[in-house]
């Protein structure tokens, strides 16, 4: 009887049962915070580059580490030739169409953190720059926000690789210049961080990096890079008896004990193992990146590779049946260094993701592709520089690969909020108002 008399008394006062409920405090919102990248617009898209920055940061810190001070010039350079480039292209851009859709220039720092780490110390300054111009260039077409989502960092290390070739065809009188011409040197255990990885006596040290010859009088050593090693004699060490083991006793073939911690030459960013392991699993853990793909990539890369075709004067067989020939221990070896020393670890746990696909079937596909392709290439071509083509290939497909079913959870948050409609706000009005005339 108490709601009555006090409609009697303000016919505009509501009823409990009238009121509009009150709304839901922040903490019982939905938390988006470990939501994938490919929901950026439901999620701040500068907490996950900051997250990359971050990732991009401790690999830094270990190529300083090995590399010395070269190595953070380099970084630096690209970083600075990417920003450059993509702010000027941008400009054009702005000129020209207006609407065209922009990234953050944190993203692109990101990116131009990851190509640098990407590539080894060079002679050539030249290549450094030119590789930061064109990501930053190729940051405004492809990637993550665009169409066509190519991975930007594939495409920078792939034109750069097939650069000179083209150069050197179409021009007879100029010689075609070294791709990268790296420098195959790692610093001494005494000249980290402070040392100059191109001081160096030019002779090669088959010790470990523990053991350095303390006669060096260089700051570096210069060392077998294990991939490049690998990639030249894949098939001469599947012939009995194992040259795998002579290569491994004499110091040639470095141990795994030294690329899980990375005293070895190659990428800069990309010879410490573990640390990209770690990461690895950070990312994951972050929803940065899912374990399916990771398992589908080095699942279909150790498939792919068993099934590789080995030639000899007798005949044609695969590396399966050249593995059953030898001892266990041997033919496990074989495989481990075949998958740990590729740059599958860097491109499954740091660089692909970033262009991953939004459905889940599709994420595990796009790791197959990557890790397959990436076997494939080094046994067809032998060259370690074509690498970057198997994450260019997956990154192409990546867009495509999304029109395969979507997992519940981003069916879930992609749902649009329902608006109310004009006539059922009229037809419930009546029956509200119809309140104080009872």
């Amino acid at each position: 009887m108490a709601e009555p008399k006090r409609r009697q008394l303000d016919p505009r006062t509501p009823l409990p049962s009238e009121t509009i409920p009150p709304p839901l405090p922040r903490r019982a919102l939905p938390v988006l915070e470990p939501a994938p990248p490919w929901l950026a617009p439901r999620r701040s898209r500068d907490q996950i580059d900051t997250l990359w920055l971050l990732v991009a940061s401790i690999l830094t810190v270990a190529a300083l580490f090995f590399f010395g001070w070269r190595a953070l010039l380099s970084i630096a350079v690209v970083v600075a030739a990417a920003l450059a480039g993509y702010a000027l292209c941008g400009l054009a851009i702005r000129w020209l169409r207006p609407a065209h859709p922009m990234d953050s220039l944190r993203h692109v720092a990101a990116l131009a953190m990851l190509l640098a780490l990407a590539m080894p110390v060079t002679h050539q300054p030249a290549v450094v720059i030119l590789a930061g111009l064109i990501l930053g260039f190729a940051a405004h077409f492809v990637g993550r926000i665009h169409r066509m989502r190519i991975h930007p960092v594939a495409l920078a290390l792939v034109i750069i690789w097939i650069t000179p070739p083209i150069i050197g065809r179409f021009s007879a009188r100029m010689e075609p210049p070294p791709v990268h011409e790296p420098v195959s040197a790692v610093l001494r255990p005494q000249r980290v961080i402070f040392g100059n990885v191109r001081d160096h006596e030019g002779r090669i040290s088959r010790k470990t990096w523990t053991n350095i010859d303390p006669d060096f009088t260089g700051d570096a050593v210069l060392r077998h890079e294990p991939y490049s090693l690998l990639v030249r004699d894949q098939k001469k060490i599947l012939q009995p008896p194992s040259i795998l083991v002579n290569m491994l006793t004499s110091g040639e073939l470095a141990r795994v004990e030294e690329l899980l911690f990375g005293s070895v030459p190659g990428p800069v960013g990309s010879t410490s193992r573990g640390l990209i392991i770690l990461l690895g699993l950070y990312l994951i853990y972050r929803r940065l990146a899912t374990w399916p793909m990771t398992l589908a990539a080095f699942a279909a890369g150790l498939v792919t590779l068993l099934l590789m075709p080995v030639a000899s004067p007798d005949e044609t067989t695969t590396v399966l049946t050249r593995i059953t020939q030898l001892q266990p221990a041997i033919a496990v070896t074989y495989l481990g260094y075949m998958l740990l020393a590729s740059p599958l670890l860097m491109f499954v746990f740091i660089l692909a993701p970033i262009t991953a696909p939004m459905t889940a079937r599709g994420r595990v596909v796009y790791g197959a592709i990557l890790g397959s392709s990436l076997i494939i290439t080094q046994w067809i071509l032998q060259n370690p520089q074509a690498a970057p083509l198997s994450l260019l290939v997956a990154s192409a497909l990546a867009r495509p690969l999304d029109a395969l079913r979507l997992s519940h959870f981003v069916r879930t948050l992609a749902l649009p909020t329902p608006v109310p409609d004009d006539s059922e706000t009229d037809q419930a009005g009546p029956e509200r108002s119809a309140g104080p005339g009872q």
